[in-house]
C-alpha cells in the first residue's frame, strides 16, 4: 500500500509546489529537472540495468534499447511534459489536450510497472527515484492547463487520472497471471524509456552549454544519494 500511496501522492505534491511558487516556478523546475534526472540516471545504471543482466544473456540490452527508442513515440504524443517542457501553444483554450494526456499516462502507467518484485533496496530506490520525477512532470502539467484556461473541475479531475496511472501499471503487475516470468524484460523495456528522460533532461538543463556550478552541484547531489539510497 505504501507504494502506491507514494506513487500517487508525488503528483499532488508537485500540483501543491506549483501552487505555492507561482513566481519563482521556473528556476524551482529547472533546479527539480536536474536533480531528479540525476537521481533517476544513477538509480538505472547503479542498480537497475546491473539486476537484469545474468551471464551473457543480451536480451536485457536489447529491450532497453527498444524501450529507449519507443519514448521518441510518447515524446510526440506529450511534447514532452515528462522532461519539463511547457508550450503554451501545444494546448488549444479551454481544450483538454487528448494528445498530451496520451503519451503522459502511458509514460506514468509503465513507470509502476517495475515495482512489481522488487527487492527492498530496489524498490527504495525506485520509488523515490520515480516521486523524484514526478513532482516537476506535475508542476509543468498543473500550469500548463491553468494557462490554457482549462476549467478547474477539468484540471483536477486530469490530475487525479495522472496522479493514479503508475498506481495503477503497479497494481496491473499484481493480478496479471504468469507475469512474473516476464518482468525482467518488462523492466528492462521501461528502464529504457527511464534511461532516455533522465538523459534527455540532463542535457536540455544545460541547453546553453554554458557552465552553471549551481546545476551542476544539484547534478553530483542527485547521484551521489542516488548511490546511498541504494547503498546495501
Amino acid at each position: 500500500m505504501t507504494n502506491y500511496l507514494i506513487l500517487f501522492g508525488s503528483v499532488w505534491v508537485g500540483v501543491l509546489l506549483a501552487s505555492l511558487f507561482k513566481k519563482n516556478v521556473a528556476l524551482s523546475t529547472s533546479m527539480l529537472l536536474a536533480f531528479s534526472g540525476a537521481f533517476l540516471f544513477a538509480i538505472c545504471v547503479l542498480h537497475l540495468i546491473p539486476d537484469l543482466y545474468h551471464g551473457h544473456n543480451h536480451t536485457p540490452g536489447l529491450l532497453i534499447v527498444i524501450g529507449f527508442i519507443s519514448q521518441f513515440l510518447l515524446d510526440f504524443l506529450s511534447r514532452g511534459v515528462e522532461h519539463g517542457h511547457a508550450h503554451s501553444g501545444d494546448v488549444m483554450r479551454g481544450s483538454l489536450p487528448i494528445g498530451i494526456f496520451t503519451g503522459l499516462f502511458i509514460h506514468a502507467f509503465l513507470e509502476g510497472v517495475p515495482t512489481h518484485g522488487m527487492d527492498d533496496v530496489s524498490l527504495r530506490g525506485f520509488l523515490v527515484a520515480i516521486a523524484l520525477h514526478k513532482l516537476p512532470i506535475a508542476m509543468v502539467l498543473f500550469l500548463l492547463l491553468k494557462e490554457a484556461e482549462i476549467k478547474p473541475v477539468r484540471i483536477w479531475l486530469s490530475i487525479l487520472a495522472f496522479s493514479l496511472m503508475a498506481p495503477l501499471g503497479a497494481l496491473s503487475m499484481e493480478v496479471i497471471p504468469g507475469v512474473d516470468h516476464w518482468m525482467p524484460h518488462i523492466s528492462a523495456f521501461v528502464i529504457g524509456i527511464l534511461l532516455h528522460v533522465s538523459t534527455t533532461i540532463l542535457y536540455e538543463s544545460n541547453k546553453d552549454h554554458r557552465f552553471n556550478v549551481r546545476k551542476l552541484s544539484v547534478v553530483i547531489l542527485g547521484v551521489v544519494l542516488a548511490y546511498f539510497t541504494i547503498h546495501h
